[in-house]
């Protein structure tokens, strides 16, 4: 449940800048001493809940500090919880780099008194990869086709979307989609065209760019 975001009634202003003695603070409960995400891709937002149950028969407020970047997107940064009630705070978290993340999260009730929890989680790169890094063009002896189609697959093993670019190709190759993205655990088959003209043979060697992930080669 979530509650109005500051107090403003004359018994809420006044009740929530009240300081709790030690039996009071005692009918205060949170649902987390710490919170471990697990591993996560780079750019995958994740969420999990905090609550705070309010035990007293006064209304309490409370205040979360999320200062990193990480943690911006966390929902409401403070609740008036009333009595007897349980307020639900969303920690959300997203990386724009690989990184072993733990973060010490406080938060203050009515002003007076400061609790925190401990937030972990372990940012892993975006798993994009190629079914092969060698693809040949190779015309039957009776072929009378101007050009030769392979295909290539890209998977992403990462669970959020996978933002990629092949840089360095150049005619006589082309393909089907140069950038784009894959969906997260999906597939994607991309067509390679060779058009040699008069030429005899060809060689690239171009390179599949990932956004958040490494870079990966491929020979043509």
């Amino acid at each position: 449940t979530k509650f109005k975001p500051l107090p403003t009634t004359p018994p809420e202003i006044n009740e929530c800048s009240r300081a709790l003695t030690p039996t009071q603070q005692i009918l205060v409960s949170s649902s987390h001493q710490s919170i471990s995400f697990g591993t996560v891709s780079v750019f995958y937002p994740e969420s999990r809940s905090f609550t705070i149950t309010n035990g007293l028969d006064q209304y309490i407020f409370v205040e979360f500090f999320f200062d990193c970047i990480e943690l911006k997107q966390s929902n409401p940064y403070s609740q008036v919880v009333p009595p007897l009630q349980t307020a639900g705070f969303d920690i959300k978290f997203s990386s724009h780099k690989p990184q072993n993340f733990m973060k010490t999260i406080q938060y203050i009730i009515n002003g007076h008194h400061s609790y925190s929890f401990t937030f972990i989680a372990q940012v892993i790169p975006i798993d994009l990869q190629i079914n092969q890094s060698f693809v040949e063009f190779r015309f039957s002896p009776d072929s009378i086709d101007p050009i030769i189609k392979e295909f290539i697959t890209l998977t992403n093993k990462s669970n959020t979307r996978a933002e990629y670019n092949f840089t360095g190709l150049s005619p006589p190759f082309s393909m089907s989609n140069s950038k784009g993205f894959v969906e997260a655990n999906k597939n994607l088959n991309l067509e390679i065209t060779y058009n040699p003209g008069l030429k005899t043979h060809d060689e690239q060697d171009i390179v599949m760019n990932t956004l958040g992930g490494s870079s990966r080669a491929l020979k043509l």
